[in-house]
């Protein structure tokens, strides 16, 4: 069964035309009314260290905690380490992404968010999510909006890094003036942003393909997981690594691509009809592992 070529491994959007920067300011103001100001830097790394020294200075502490970072400071999903390290030292901020990836997608567990958010209440710390792995992808309003959890800053990119305020949070930090970079978004981007009803779509499709890819596997005695939140999803198979790698070449043989490990997205371009068509190449593909 050989079809067109179908790509989950990046975001498919038609692009458009790029907006002016201050009409793009003002667009996304008014479709994320919890942002009380965004500020842009030249790349998220930039933002985040931007949020980091604001929240520093704002409380006077210089201890940051970061959550499943890449010095590996405390484990992602560990609310007790958490906890143990708050009770240790003042805390200036913690820094969490509220979507984790090691391979495939890792959900934060129930409440730990949320106990992150009491926590750095009770401390007078800064809350920072650092979502440059889901913004505009779980859903229109962020994890945050997922999770119900409101963070006191918001890092993000958007071809530049950026750097939002929220507006619910009750933190005495104050960002300052907006930084000038070369902000540029497409109107593809903003239409997807603002269509009605759009992310509840794509979370639909998504959850289609998830269970038509487990119930492909059950079928010949195969245990596939799949992970996913809104439009994205990771998959693996339990106890057998290098299976994942071979079933996603064996895809890419029907013309299918997607990360065997990484996140996949389901974009408007993937119809009810490429979503069919993709579940059915993948019963094929699973039968030759």
């Amino acid at each position: 069964m050989q079809i067109s070529q179908i790509d989950y491994r990046t975001l498919q959007i038609d692009e458009g035309g790029v907006i002016p920067v201050g009409e793009a300011v003002s667009l996304l103001h008014r479709s994320f009314p919890y942002f009380s100001g965004l500020y842009f830097y030249q790349s998220q790394q930039e933002a985040l260290k931007a949020a980091t020294d604001l929240a520093q200075t704002a409380n006077g502490r210089g201890k940051t905690i970061q959550l499943g970072g890449k010095d590996g400071e405390l484990a992602y999903n560990d609310s007790d380490a958490l906890a143990s390290a708050m009770k240790k030292e003042k805390i200036a901020t913690v820094i969490i992404p509220p979507l984790f990836t090691k391979g495939y997608l890792i959900l934060p567990q129930r409440y730990y968010l949320k106990k992150a958010r009491q926590l750095c209440d009770e401390q007078g710390a800064a809350l920072i999510f650092d979502e440059s792995n889901s913004a505009f992808l779980a859903a229109a309003g962020f994890m945050q909006e997922v999770l119900g959890v409101q963070p006191d800053l918001t890092c993000f990119f958007l071809g530049v890094g950026v750097l939002a305020q929220n507006r619910k949070c009750e933190s005495d930090i104050s960002c300052g003036e907006t930084v000038c970079a070369d902000l540029r978004i497409s109107q593809g981007w903003l239409d997807e942003l603002t269509a009605d009803g759009l992310f509840k779509i794509l979370e639909s499709r998504t959850a289609i393909l998830a269970g038509g890819l487990k119930a492909k596997a059950k079928e010949i005695g195969l245990q596939l997981e799949v992970v996913r939140i809104g439009r994205l999803f990771s998959f693996y198979f339990p106890g057998n690594n290098g299976q994942s790698a071979a079933f996603a070449k064996l895809l890419a043989g029907y013309g299918i691509n997607m990360a065997a490990d990484g996140v996949n997205y389901i974009s408007s371009c993937h119809s009810p009809e490429v979503i069919e068509k993709t579940i059915e190449a993948a019963g094929d593909a699973l039968k030759l592992l």
